[in-house]
């Protein structure tokens, strides 16, 4: 902690780390030259950001990279930038106006260090809003160095900066300590039950297998008595069934002998009786069937002329229902057909003016680039394409019609759906 204390601090105070210096007898060189280290605490250089604004002569960026150099114009002004997303932004004032003698002597590179640190919440950060260190010529040392009368003026606000974020970054250090610990905690509990269960299924598994060799045991043992047990049975059921056998089919016989019998003599009543009945049945039918002709004959004729009569009647009634109703449907046929030509009629006329009206103004108003638009027809879809390439606006339409078919067009000429979905797909 004291030593991420002491780095901030030399950062904060003057961002400013000499690494090597050399002999000065470098010539004059048309650019001050300027080494500079860059560093993310506790990140990546990934969306990190460098402006480099020079006073009065426009800002240039450039993406974060941990070694660059500076090249920058003699007796000129510039504010370096470093930003990151989520982090503190920290600036940099480099004042390049040196006597004209002594720029004739050259300079050696003058290298610095800078990093950012993350932005917390409830933090003051305004004091960032200004360079943190100044860079310039020093008449003492006869050489660029950092302006310490500028670092004591901000000294006591980047102290106060320090302090806080030195704060929270230990507070988040805490944190994740803590979160750590109570995710092992967590893991270490989650193991010991994942341990405690396989234990417990292990001992069932144990268990339950030892009950199942017993039970396959006692079961092959029980299988195997009535197996035995069965054998017995059907042993004395198959001698039972053969003597009830004997005993029946001698039964049976004897039986079948009296029935036969029997049955000769009740058939020869049988028909005795049936000749007789059958012979008064048939006077009987004969008497039945003259009377039963006569009357139906008379009802025949009744039902005919009344059956006549009533199919005149309603064959005039339905020819009359069917001829009215023929008509109205004919007029009803006749004023929806002629409403809904008028109405598509209609439609059509105001989707061509719009298709129109889109056309004429993309031309006289040319915009780089593809319009699409859909219009809707009671019979089909129509989609508009305005490919505009210049002053050039060529009208591409895809019309798709509810019984399937598709047809494409290029300035109201056929063409296939490849050349139109290579021409609209830009």
């Amino acid at each position: 902690m004291t030593n991420n204390r002491n780095s901030l601090q030399c950062i904060l105070l003057s961002v400013i780390s000499l690494l090597f210096f050399l002999p000065a007898f470098s010539q004059e060189t048309e650019k001050f030259i300027v080494p500079v280290k860059f560093r993310i605490e506790d990140g990546s250089m990934d969306a990190a950001g460098i402006s480099i604004q020079k006073i009065g002569g426009g800002t240039r960026k450039m993406a974060g990279d941990a070694r660059f150099e500076l090249e920058l114009d003699y007796d000129s002004e510039y504010i370096i930038s470093f930003s990151k997303p989520g982090y503190v932004t920290k600036k940099v004032s480099i004042v390049t106006k040196v006597p004209a003698e002594r720029k004739k002597q050259g300079f050696e590179p003058y290298p610095f260090e800078i990093s950012l640190f993350k932005q917390y919440e409830g933090v003051n950060i305004i004091v960032f809003n200004q360079p943190i260190a100044k860079i310039s010529f020093s008449q003492d040392k006869d050489d660029f160095d950092y302006d310490v009368d500028y670092t004591k003026s901000i000294q006591s606000a980047l102290q106060k900066a320090e302090e806080a974020i030195a704060k929270k970054q230990e507070e988040e250090k805490q944190k994740a300590k803590e979160a750590a610990k109570t995710k092992a905690e967590a893991d270490q509990k989650a193991k010991d039950e994942a341990d405690a269960r396989a234990r417990a299924q292990g001992e069932a598994e144990k268990k339950a297998k030892k009950e199942a060799e017993q039970k396959a045991k006692t079961e092959a043992e029980t299988k195997k008595q009535a197996e035995k047990a069965a054998q017995e049975k059907d042993e004395a059921d198959a001698s039972a069934r053969a003597r009830a056998e004997a005993v029946s089919k001698k039964a049976a016989q004897e039986k079948d002998e009296a029935n036969a019998k029997a049955k000769a003599r009740a058939e020869e009543e049988d028909r005795k009786a049936a000749k007789a009945r059958e012979d008064e049945d048939a006077k009987n039918r004969a008497r039945g069937k003259a009377e039963e002709d006569k009357r139906s004959a008379a009802q025949a004729k009744a039902d005919d002329d009344a059956r006549k009569a009533t199919a005149m009647a309603k064959a005039d009634e339905d020819a009359k229902a069917r001829a009215k109703a023929k008509a109205e449907e004919e007029e009803r046929s006749r004023n929806t057909a002629k409403e809904q030509a008028e109405e598509r009629a209609k439609k059509a006329a105001e989707a061509k003016a719009e298709s129109e009206a889109r056309i004429k103004a993309a031309m006289e108003n040319p915009v780089e680039g593809v319009t699409r638009s859909v219009t809707e027809e009671y019979n089909r879809t129509i989609t508009q394409v305005l490919v505009t390439r210049g002053s050039k606006v060529t009208v591409y339409r895809k019309n798709e019609y509810k019984w399937g078919a598709t047809f494409f067009f290029k300035d109201y000429t056929s063409i296939t759906e490849l050349l139109f979905e290579l021409a609209t797909n830009r």
